[in-house]
Order: structure tokens, then sequence, then C-alpha cells
């Protein structure tokens, strides 16, 4: 009898051991391939696997004897494994999601079916253009207020007019405690509060101050950020303003949405430098203002990015065009990223990832190929210091100041 108990014992382990091996090499291979983003959850979920693995061990362990023991194990084993694995699939099937949605529709097709949807109400629209698509148009659908939306817009240079700011303040002030404003890092502003009900009008009248939402959420070219005192710094090369509209204009094909763009692995934010600051360094395209022979151009800089895992500096691509060629290269940059950028992993699908697996070298040939000849850069630097953005400072304007303030609080009521 206690050969037999002993023989099916060992049986019973030997059939979980193989079946943990297989399971192990299946899960693994899942957390590989999509579950980086995991990666700091992994030890949380061994341990929650070691306690349910200790437990079903324990309970084995009073009928089972060692055998038991040994099965206690390997669920203490496998546990992390089994969560980190499902943690992947989900992770994979979001991923696949996205993929799928975007590729069925274009984001900017709800453009169409706003009016529609205004009509409508949130509650009867379809549930991807609800959580998703709208973002196409600055329309952020946030389920902890239902209802209740974020509209993002897009604000160059970060430089609004009176006009402008009357029509944003009326809009918030609209909505009573329920309306906000938040000033953003990349010089734009949003709106909270906002009703579906009321888009159509809201948007019309932003139309009519030269105001745009396009493309300003989710895998889109983002608002474009130039120097936040152009016009009057003392040290500034290029004014930006005119820049940063003509490129927003370029991206967004005038705010009535640019299909070319509209479908990349993941957002993508343009600067353009009016002088030597770092500041615009995490951006994934900056422009740094540089004469050759005393005609302008632009130095290109790339591949900045702060993001939840990965935080870099742009750095030099080693090329110069003229002022009127930015918008030629940043296209041709893009598309490199959009056609070949990662876009199983989310958080891999940022362009610095792209660059940094191709090579800064090789990635200035595949430029090249598409651009023709490139120029060098003939040696644009950023300052490695800051300078102050605060309080009292003389303008370019002989004789006149200018104040900056820190705005602590980036929410503000109407």
């Amino acid at each position: 009898m206690f050969w037999l108990t002993f023989l099916s014992h060992t049986l019973i382990v030997g059939l979980f051991w193989v079946f943990s091996m297989v399971l192990n090499g299946c899960l693994a291979g899942l957390v590989a391939i999509t579950a980086e983003p995991l990666a700091p959850t992994l030890g949380l979920s061994m341990i929650i696997g070691a306690i349910g693995g200790a437990s079903v061990g324990a309970a084995l362990g009073g009928s089972l004897g060692v055998a038991g023991k040994f099965l206690g194990g390997m669920v203490f084993v496998n546990g992390g494994w089994v969560l980190a694995g499902i943690g992947g699939l989900v992770g994979y099937l979001g991923v696949k999601a996205f993929k799928k949605h975007k590729a069925t529709k274009d984001g900017l097709e709800v453009g169409k079916e706003i009016e529609n949807y205004a009509e409508m109400g949130w509650e009867d629209m379809d549930k991807t253009d609800l959580q998703l698509r709208l973002k196409w148009y600055g329309m952020f659908w946030r389920p902890t207020t239902p209802g209740k939306f974020m509209l993002r817009l897009r604000i160059p240079n970060g430089i609004v007019n009176s006009e402008q700011l009357k029509v944003i303040a009326s809009i918030v002030a609209r909505y009573g405690e329920n309306g906000s404003c938040d000033i953003t890092t990349r010089q734009n502003i949003q709106l909270r509060g906002v009703l579906i009900s009321d888009l159509p009008e809201i948007l019309n009248r932003l139309k009519k101050v030269n105001i745009s939402t396009t493309q300003s959420g989710f895998d889109n070219p983002r608002n474009v950020t130039g120097n936040p005192i152009a016009g009057v710094d003392p040290e500034e090369i290029i004014d930006t303003r005119e820049y940063t509209i003509k490129m927003q204009n370029y991206l967004t094909n005038e705010g009535k949405g640019n299909s070319e763009f509209s479908n990349l692995p993941r957002k993508w934010n343009t600067a353009i430098a009016g002088a030597k600051d770092n500041f615009l360094l995490h951006n994934d395209i900056v422009f740094h203002p540089v004469k050759i022979n005393g005609k302008l151009g632009f130095s290109i800089w790339i591949g900045g990015v702060l993001s939840s895992v990965l935080n870099e500096y742009a750095i030099p691509l080693n090329a110069w065009v003229e002022e009127n060629e930015i918008y030629k290269i940043t296209s041709i940059i893009i598309s490199l990223w959009r056609d070949n950028g990662e876009r199983n992993t989310r958080p891999k699908g940022r362009f610095r990832f792209y660059l940094n697996k191709v090579g800064i070298t090789k990635f200035r040939e595949l430029v090249k190929e598409k651009y023709g000849e490139l120029k060098e850069d003939p040696g644009s630097d950023f300052i490695k210091e800051p300078r102050s953005f605060f309080g009292i400072h003389p303008q370019k304007q002989i004789g006149q100041y200018l104040s900056l303030i820190h705005i602590s609080e980036p929410t503000r009521q109407a």
C-alpha cells in the first residue's frame, strides 16, 4: 500500500511538473513580448503567487504528505507567472484592440458625426467613438465624470490674444462650478466640464477666433511648442510664433485634419526653438535656428522623450535645412517612424525607441534617401543651465520690461 501511494503521488507531481514547464514556457514568452510595462509588478505577482501556492501546498500537504509539499512548491513557483501571464494577455489584447480600432476607422472620420452625436447624447454613441476616436478632435471621455468631457485645444507656441481668451473663458463659465481650464506643460489649454451637446457650437466659436482642436489627442502630432516669450526675448535668435503656427497648419492640414499623420504608433511632439534654452529637448523633433553664410535655417535634433518608461533629451541628426524646408523634413522623419515604428507594445511605440533600434547614423541615411543630400549641422548647441523665467526682465525692445509669473496651480475657473 505504501509503494502504491508513493507511486501515485510521484505520478501526480511528475505530471504537474511537466504541465508547469509548458505553462512557464508559454507564459514567459507571452510576458516577454507583451508585458514590458508590467515588469515592475512581476515581483508583486510572485509574492501573491507564493501566498496562493503556500495555501494550496498546506491544504494538499495534509492528504498527500511529501507529494503535497512538492506540489505546493510548484504552485508557489508558477503562481506569479500565471498572474504575470494573465496581465500580459490583457495587455496584448488591449494593444490588439487599439490597432484594430485605428485600422478599422480613422479617428478623423468621427468629425462628420459630431453633430449627430451632439443630438443623440453620449449614452447612445458608438463606444469606440466615445472613448477613443473623439480624441482626434480633442474631446476626452472621462469615466470618473460621465458626460462631462475634457476638450483639449491647440495653442501653438502657447500664445493667446484677448479675443481668444474671452471665448475660452465664456465656454468655461457656462458650466459654472463644473467648468474649469487647465494650462498644460505643452503650452496648451484644456477645458473641463464640456457637454457633447454643446460641442458643435463650441468648435464653431473656437474656429472663428482661429483656435483648433483637431488631432490634439492620442496618436497624433500634438501642440507645437516654441519660445514662451517669443517676440520680446532679448536672447532670441528668431521669433517662433510664425513658425509654430505654420507647422501646426502643416501637420493638421489647416485644422481640417491630416490623414498622413492620423495613425501614428504613438503621439508626436514638435518644437521650434527661438533661443538656446534646453527645455525643448524632450520633444521628438526640435528645430534650432542657425545661419550658414548669412542664410537662416534650422539644425535638427531628434528623439527627445519624457514618459513613464524613458527620459531622454533629443540628439543632433547632424543636418541643417533652410527655413522653408522644415515642414518637408518633418514629414519624412514622421513617415519613417510611422511606417516602421513599434505598434505591438505601446510603451515602446514612442519615436525614441525606434531611433535607438535603428541608430542615429543609419536613421540619417534613411532620411537622406527620401530628402536628398543633407547639409551638416554648422554647430547648433543648447545651453546646459536653464534661464530664469520668473520675475521682472528686460525685453528686447529697449527700455521695456516683461513680468513673468509662476502658475502654481494650473487649473483655473472662468
